[in-house]
């Protein structure tokens, strides 16, 4: 995983438990969650499309 995504992916991780230990139905827990699913598909796309390369 690269670097920069890996650590984006830390920091919004880590702001979502603080937003949802303020507020669990808070909508800024949603759009924290919803950055991070991109962010991981972003990583798995690239993981998947190097495995493909690899055959």
């Amino acid at each position: 995983m690269e670097k920069g995504v890996e650590s984006k992916i830390e920091k919004l991780r880590l702001e979502m438990y603080k937003a949802y230990s303020n507020d669990p139905d808070g909508d800024h827990v949603i759009k924290i969650s919803q950055e991070l699913d991109r962010l991981i598909l972003e990583v798995m796309d690239k993981q998947w499309s190097g495995m493909n390369d690899k055959k």
